[in-house]
C-alpha cells in the first residue's frame, strides 16, 4: 500500500467490522502498515479508523462468546453487559452508529442466555434510557409513529 494512500482508498475501515474472522485479521494488518507510514491522519480518517476498530473489538468480543460460551463465567458476561453502554457512549458521542447491529448480542443473551439473572441483566442494557438518544432509534421511532 502506498504511504500517500488515503483512509478512503482503503477497504480495511470497513473489513474490520467483518463477520470473517480472516477478512478482520488481514484488515488489522493492513491498518498496522497504514498507520506505520509516515503520514498525518486528519480527525475524520482518525474517527473512522477508531469506528473501525470499535466493530472490529465488537466483532471479538461476539466470536469469544459464542466459541466459549459454556466456558465463560457469569461474572464475565455481567461485566460486559455492565461496561456495554458506557464504552459504546463513548467511542460513538454522535449517536449515530447502527444500534440494532450493534446491540445483537444483548438481544441475543437475553433470548438464549444460560440462567434468568443474564437474561434480566441483558433486558436492563436493553432498557437503558441513554440508548433512547441515539439517532437511529429517534429514525426508527419516526418511522413507526407515520
Amino acid at each position: 500500500m502506498a504511504a500517500s494512500a488515503s483512509i478512503q482508498e482503503t477497504p480495511f475501515v470497513k473489513q474490520l467490522a467483518s463477520s470473517d474472522r480472516p477478512t478482520r485479521e488481514k484488515a488489522v494488518t493492513s491498518l498496522q502498515v497504514f498507520l506505520a507510514s509516515d503520514r498525518t491522519l486528519t480527525n475524520l480518517e482518525l474517527l473512522k479508523t477508531w469506528k473501525g476498530l470499535f466493530f472490529y473489538y465488537l466483532k471479538i468480543i461476539e466470536d469469544m462468546l459464542v466459541e466459549i460460551e459454556g466456558r465463560v463465567s457469569d461474572g464475565l458476561r455481567y461485566h460486559i453487559l455492565d461496561v456495554w453502554v458506557d464504552e459504546l457512549g463513548k467511542v460513538d458521542e454522535e449517536r449515530k452508529a447502527p444500534l440494532a447491529e450493534i446491540l445483537t448480542i444483548v438481544v441475543k443473551a437475553k433470548e438464549t442466555g444460560r440462567t434468568k439473572i443474564l437474561k434480566a441483566r441483558a433486558q436492563e442494557v436493553l432498557d437503558d434510557e441513554r440508548l433512547s438518544t441515539w439517532a437511529t432509534v429517534k429514525q426508527e421511532s419516526a418511522a413507526s409513529k407515520a
